[in-house]
């Protein structure tokens, strides 16, 4: 029997990558603004902010991506791990 977990990816605002999180969420949230030090998606009609150096949590893979959570580096690094695909 196979031991599974759910899928989670991340991706880090750098400032410079707004519009590839947006695609890399694949429709799941939509861009409302980027200034280069904040990205605010806008998620089931609610802005939500990253800043540059945050990350987007995303559930799922490929065309089954979808949006999850924001978080500060710290934040992500306290409650994430990462793991090879």
């Amino acid at each position: 029997m196979p031991f599974v977990v759910p899928r989670y990816e991340s991706m880090q605002y750098n400032g410079t990558n707004g519009q590839d999180i947006v695609d890399w969420l694949n429709g799941s949230a939509d861009l409302a603004s980027d200034d280069g030090t904040q990205l605010v998606l806008l998620y089931c009609g609610s802005p939500r902010a990253v800043a540059v150096g945050n990350w987007v949590v995303a559930g799922g893979s490929g065309a089954y991506r979808g949006f999850h959570a924001e978080m500060t580096n710290e934040l992500y690094q306290a409650l994430w791990r990462e793991i090879p695909a």
